[in-house]
């Protein structure tokens, strides 16, 4: 038997959840409403938590345009996350990070 994730477990029984996004430019704007706001596959989890448990989750985000995931987010992690206090922390791993990590390689 599967089970639903912690999250999932907490908006069905009515609690309020703030769910962090923390990346590359992909995750900019993830707070703000739309089918687009903070890239598309983040408006795709908003519209859909928003239709299954309205008005029980908050969305921020911590993502900043040509930076990878060790050089902008996860210094900055303690401080986005004194700000919002999260209750689920979604970490961003995108091209920015891949081809950093290329590079090292040679």
């Amino acid at each position: 038997m599967v089970s639903e994730s912690q999250l999932i477990e907490s908006l069905a029984a009515a609690v309020v959840q703030t769910v962090l996004f923390i990346g590359t430019s992909n995750y900019n704007g993830a707070e703000h409403q739309g089918p687009f706001a903070g890239g598309t596959w983040i408006g795709q989890v908003r519209a859909e938590l928003d239709q299954r448990f309205p008005s029980l989750f908050k969305v921020a985000s911590h993502g900043l345009n040509g930076r990878t995931l060790r050089e902008g987010g996860l210094p900055n992690i303690h401080a986005a996350m004194e700000k919002t206090r999260p209750d689920t922390v979604v970490f961003g791993y995108a091209v920015n990070d891949a081809a950093l990590l290329e590079g090292n390689r040679s």
